[in-house]
């Protein structure tokens, strides 16, 4: 039964789309994961620094959030369904992060709180994708 399954996933190309999605996830969350190193946001929040490179966050963020948007149909491909779920509300926080850079003085503590949860988050998809 199972060497069934498996000529019917190569047939369909299931494993492939599996492979894709997993493969795209990682990279995915390695961006995101080298987004905060640069950023210093790894360990310690520092709005200030991170404020001082407003433009180039601010690009980084569109695009990181872009490729996760792109990434939630594929990510529905993995057999874990809280992959796609977890890349929607991580999207979901780059987006808040680039609101809350139009105003910053306003919504600092939001941002930083955006930011732990943004890290938190990364590092739960890593364990996950680690586990698949």
């Amino acid at each position: 039964m199972k060497s069934i399954m498996i000529v019917i996933n190569r047939l369909t190309g299931v494993t492939t789309r599996r492979n894709r999605a997993l493969r795209y996830s990682n990279d995915w969350a390695e961006s995101i994961n080298h987004f905060l190193k640069t950023r210093e946001l790894s360990e310690n929040i520092d709005i200030n620094k991170f404020l001082e490179h407003g433009g180039e966050v601010m690009f980084e963020i569109t695009v990181l959030s872009h490729k996760g948007r792109t990434l939630v149909r594929q990510a529905g491909n993995l057999k874990d369904k809280q992959v796609a779920e977890l890349i929607r509300v991580m999207t979901g926080y780059l987006d808040s992060i680039r609101r809350y850079l139009f105003s910053p003085a306003a919504q600092k503590e939001k941002l930083r709180q955006t930011l732990i949860n943004l890290r938190t988050s990364c590092q739960d998809l890593q364990k996950i994708l680690a586990e698949i």
